[in-house]
């Protein structure tokens, strides 16, 4: 009969993995595409060329087509492919491509040229826009519903001029209380109209000294929109107080932003919970057994109802409420009692340390991140009027800058009227003189043809 059961549990049990494990044959559809971004700058009127390459890295031959499309953002973070609805940034008119379909056999690749050229007149700042492939699979062991899969390359476009690159960090948030794998969220809003390549960095602090460093992979941060980053930090088995401090450079500068949290090994901990409840589960009924044994060899002159004193002590410890009746108990001795009241104790001072620590936990944590939100917005107007300072006596240099070169301009400008008018006095000097000599001489003349009239008359 044994072994007739221990055959059929075999049976059962193949079946069961012959079931579950068997191979199923499904159709792999995958595209690769190469480049996966593209940036270039170009002015009105400008174009440039180039080229896509796309691979079938699955099992199945597929039916490819290439289309231009525009996206957006929305106000929580989505992205949201348009067609036919442009906007602002919009350059999906801009572009020409080489082919719209093509067929790909599993391993081959296809090359996609296009050509974009921006139109004259155009606004400076970034425009976007993405390029598609999507395949269907057409073989055999492809399934009724034909499967779909779709890659794009990204090309930002530049236009120079008036380009404005600004940017800041909205919040950091890291959870209060984490252990190795701590994730981490941070909004960056892009004011400017030119797209921003962020390469945010976190690093870890504790006392003072960096215990990690995360690279995170670079972001694109889109003009007029606030983009939102997500990830982990992976630390090691360290306990305590810690500060993350996000890192951004941007134009020469970098931008920071702080947030405390507390490292706590709570998997140790709750391991640690389990083995002493385990202990707990295994000892005391061990110890009820014997203290049961011990009584009924040496019984209570007086039994314990269930509405005794320590019935209402067990009440008042567990919570239970008066109306609930407890099960009839066992009568003890005075020995087991005292034990039962002193172990009772011990819990209840057990736990109300307990909760008095975590209290004290909580309080800490609010009093630290109260004082990093304190010392981040005193550094934030320290460093506003250090700015502003700083703006102050630019403005009063230009400004002596310019008084003083308007004071040697106007100085020599004087000094070159003061030479003309000296040039035409003395101008002015030579032709008096020169016609005070004609006029000398006139009259000189003048003169000796009069004395010459009156001898003749004489005569």
């Amino acid at each position: 009969m044994n072994n007739l059961k221990q055959k059929a549990v075999l049976f059962f049990l193949s079946l069961f993995s012959w079931l579950l494990f068997s191979p199923t044959a499904y159709a792999e559809v995958r595209l690769g595409l190469t480049p996966a971004k593209v940036e270039l700058s170009l002015a009105g009127g400008e174009g440039s060329s180039g080229e896509i390459i796309v691979v079938n890295e699955g099992s199945e031959p597929l039916e490819v087509s290439f289309y231009v499309r525009d996206y957006y953002f929305t106000d929580d973070g989505k992205i949201v492919f348009a067609e036919g609805r442009e906007k602002r940034w919009s350059a999906s008119r801009w572009f020409e491509v080489g082919r719209v379909s093509g067929h790909l056999s599993p391993g081959a690749s296809i090359r996609l040229p296009y050509h974009v050229r921006v139109p004259p007149g155009a606004e400076p700042g970034s425009y976007w826009a993405v390029i598609f492939a999507e395949g269907r699979a057409t073989g055999n062991n492809a399934p009724t519903s034909p499967l779909g899969v779709r890659v794009g390359s990204v090309v930002l476009i530049t236009v120079p001029g008036n380009v404005i690159i600004k940017g800041e960090i909205l919040d950091f948030h890291v959870p209060p209380i984490g252990y190795r794998q701590v994730p981490f969220a941070f909004r960056f809003l892009n004011s400017g109209n030119v797209h921003i390549n962020l390469r945010p960095q976190i690093e870890v602090l504790r006392g003072g000294q960096i215990v990690n460093r995360t690279q995170v992979d670079e972001v694109i941060s889109y003009p007029q929109t606030v983009r939102e980053v997500k990830g982990y930090l992976q630390l090691e088995n360290i306990w305590g107080l810690h500060e993350a401090v996000l890192k951004i450079e941007q134009e020469g500068s970098t931008m920071l932003y702080r947030a405390p949290f507390l490292l706590l090994p709570w998997p140790q901990l709750l391991g640690g919970l389990l083995l002493v409840s385990l202990l707990a589960w295994l000892i005391v009924p061990r110890r009820r057994k014997q203290a049961n044994s011990r009584l009924e060899k040496h019984p209570a002159p007086t039994a314990l109802t269930a509405e005794g004193e320590e019935a209402a002590a067990v009440r008042q410890a567990l919570g239970i409420s008066a109306a609930l009746p407890l099960p009839a108990q066992r009568s003890f001795s005075r020995s087991g009692r005292a034990d039962f009241t002193k172990t009772l104790n011990l819990l209840m001072e057990v736990i109300e340390q307990l909760r008095q620590e975590n209290a004290l936990l909580r309080h800490n944590l609010e009093d630290l991140s109260s004082q990093a939100s304190n010392e981040r917005w005193e550094k934030a107007v320290a460093e506003s009027l250090i700015n502003a300072e700083t703006e102050i006596e630019n403005v009063r240099a230009k400004a002596a800058a310019s008084i003083e070169r308007l004071s040697r301009e106007s100085q020599k400008q004087l000094t070159e009227i003061e030479n003309r008018l000296r040039e035409k006095f003395r101008a002015l000097l030579n032709d008096y003189k020169a016609t005070r000599s004609e006029v000398e001489e006139f009259l000189g003349r003048l003169g000796s043809a009069g004395g010459a009239e009156d001898e003749s008359g004489d005569n």
